[in-house]
């Protein structure tokens, strides 16, 4: 239930309070640092669509994660939908590095467009399924968006932080990570 999710994050968030001021401490902020988010990274085409794309991509995984329960939970059990959703999950944790290493063979652009066009492919497909879907036609569309996630996060990273200088790197991380959020 939702109160064993509490209690297992309820020690961990008061750990990592707890482990802050050390971070603080060991990395003083320097005075050439003193804004809070650098929109100066926005200038660049390549960051800004980077991290466009990895804040559209949570959008969509968190949408669907959140939605195929109640669009499906009439035709299929918990359990089978719970396998249903691992079958994007997973695929998502097994295709990163293949992405990565199809950037590095075709370019993060072909990589990041064909995921792209995969992820709706198979959002469309799932969205054509009727109420009574088995878990295996939810399970083969999820695969379909998670192959997707998969290729095309990390090149979409990459690409975005490659076009920021080194010393800029960390704000423009933790820009990225914010869009992230923010999409999620």
């Amino acid at each position: 239930s939702w109160r064993v999710l509490f209690l297992v994050n309820l020690p961990l968030t008061l750990l990592s309070w707890a482990l802050q001021p050390a971070v603080f401490l060991a990395d003083p902020p320097r005075a050439a640092s003193s804004r809070f988010f650098d929109f100066s990274l926005f200038r660049r085409p390549v960051f800004v669509s980077g991290a466009l794309v990895i804040a559209l991509q949570n959008l969509a995984m968190y949408a669907l994660l959140v939605m195929v329960p109640f669009l499906f939970a009439a035709s299929i059990s918990k359990s089978q939908l719970g396998l249903a959703v691992m079958a994007m999950t997973l695929t998502m944790a097994v295709m990163s590095p293949v992405g990565a290493l199809l950037a590095e063979r075709f370019g993060a652009a072909v990589v990041v467009v064909t995921g792209g066009v995969l992820g709706a492919l198979g959002i469309v497909l799932l969205g054509r399924l009727g109420a009574g879907a088995s878990m295996t036609d939810i399970g083969a569309r999820l695969l379909i968006v998670g192959l997707a996630l998969g290729l095309s996060t990390g090149p979409a990273q990459a690409a975005a932080l490659s076009a920021i200088e080194p010393e800029r790197s960390g704000r423009a991380s933790a820009a990225m990570s914010t869009l992230r959020y923010l999409g999620a």
